[in-house]
């Protein structure tokens, strides 16, 4: 492309610094992968040792994973800002990519979620952790409905924006 895809100003500052686009971008694509990163490399300390068949295991860990998530989407948004705003093709395939596998994931975690409810209410006979579980479950809930949608909106704006970049080459 030819030109700033920004509008800048491109006079310094009253410190001398020049406006530089580009540098920023590349900066929130590093504070992205490094988001994406820890927050993922936590979901998945969430699974080991994995104990599926385990109700209290499940629960926990699908309670926990699906609460990670909002960091999980501030760095993945924070990736996929970046590699539309630089035009970066490749990432925003990868980025689309992990959104839709944590959608999917998210989803069957859910469902997983949901199975152990009814025996998780069951088993304590305590108001005070009664009511702490049922907060759990409508915060597992909502946000495990939530962001997966999110995820798939954010998946299919991105691929329409790359269909709409291709056809305006190919025009």
């Amino acid at each position: 492309m030819a030109g700033s895809k920004i509008l800048v100003d491109e006079r310094k500052s009253a410190i001398g610094l020049a406006a530089s686009p580009e540098q920023g971008w590349a900066a929130l694509w590093w504070v992205g992968v490094l988001l994406t990163t820890v927050s993922l490399a936590d979901i998945a300390l969430a699974f080991y040792p994995a104990r599926f068949g385990v109700m209290e295991w499940e629960f926990g860990t699908g309670a926990s994973t699906i609460a990670s998530l909002p960091l999980v989407a501030i760095g993945l948004a924070a990736l996929m800002g970046s590699a539309l705003a630089r035009g970066r093709r490749g990432r925003v395939i990868v980025v689309v990519i992990l959104l839709i596998i944590l959608a999917l994931g998210t989803l069957a975690m859910l469902t997983v979620f949901l199975l152990d409810l009814p025996v998780a209410l069951k088993s304590v006979a305590s108001p005070d952790i009664k009511l702490g579980i049922q907060k759990a479950c409508v915060k597992t809930v909502l946000l495990g409905v939530a962001f997966p949608v999110g995820f798939l909106v954010a998946a299919v704006g991105a691929l329409r924006r790359l269909q709409a970049g291709k056809r305006k080459i190919q025009a």
